[in-house]
């Protein structure tokens, strides 16, 4: 009898119990070794989005400085039709239609005309944002806000930090900046080149998720005075530590920087000095 083609031959059963609850082990193991770094993965490229968004709208910010005279886009006040919003001369900039017309923004509100632009949602902005009650407003169209600091600032006590940060980490503003040359109310800088240190001049910052949505106002959308800022007490710059690092900032020449929202003061990053 040729036993040859049996030689070697092994003979092999199931898995035993014990074996198949150390290969689960492990499979458990490799997951939650894992799982937290796919979260922190995740949780980096959402920032990298929102952090093009600003690239693209800093970009935007020179394309207009340098075919309106150095002009830079900032003014929000009013209703529709009555003052563009500052997010209209970017998205023109980047060569995205935006209609402005009184006839058109009755068939098509700047509200809904933001909310298509993916330029300006950030992708971690909180969506069902409401008005700190549990009362649910509506999704924000705009996810970032602009500097409207006046280039001559009086800082005589209107815009201080508190000495030292209390539990509740306040700022106080004692009533409205006054031009010390012309005794004038302030006003927004009109020329990217009558700022000194645009590398370190913020212009974009991502919102608060508070801010009120609306169809028609955009005044919650600039930053004029320190109360306005993460410790104030109606901040409009957020105050969540929203991606890894901080949150996003657009300075003036361009770039981008992820900071800590607590570290944004007012003479450190959004005084345009003159």
């Amino acid at each position: 009898m040729d036993v040859t083609g049996c030689r070697g031959r092994t003979t092999r059963g199931a898995f035993t119990l014990l074996e198949l609850l150390v290969v689960v082990s492990i499979i458990a193991l490799l997951v939650a070794i894992l799982l937290p770094a796919l979260k922190k993965a995740r949780l980096q490229a959402r920032a990298i989005h929102c952090s093009s968004n600003l690239h693209a709208l800093g970009h935007a910010l020179q394309i207009y400085a340098s075919e309106y005279n150095s002009a830079i886009p900032r003014d929000i006040d009013g209703r529709e039709g009555d003052t563009i919003p500052f997010a209209v001369p970017l998205l023109r900039s980047l060569e995205m239609d935006v209609f402005t017309e009184p006839e058109e923004l009755a068939k098509k509100s700047y509200y809904r005309q933001f909310l298509e632009k993916k330029v300006l949602q950030c992708p971690d902005f909180p969506v069902d944002n409401d008005n700190g009650r549990g009362q649910f407003l509506a999704e924000q169209p705009l996810d970032y806000v602009a500097n409207g600091f006046a280039v001559h600032y009086v800082a005589d006590g209107r815009d201080v930090q508190l000495p030292r940060p209390d539990l509740k980490a306040r700022w106080v503003s004692r009533g409205r900046r006054i031009d010390p040359q012309t005794g004038e109310e302030e006003r927004a800088p009109e020329k990217l080149t009558d700022l000194k240190n645009i590398s370190g001049i913020l212009y974009l910052a991502e919102a608060n998720r508070f801010l009120i949505p609306d169809d028609t106002y955009f005044l919650f959308h600039d930053v004029w005075t320190g109360e306005q800022l993460p410790r104030g007490m109606h901040p409009r710059v957020a105050t969540e530590e929203r991606h890894p690092g901080g949150i996003n900032l657009a300075f003036f020449d361009g770039h981008v920087d992820r900071k800590l929202p607590a570290s944004i003061g007012v003479s450190d990053f959004w005084w345009p000095r003159p």
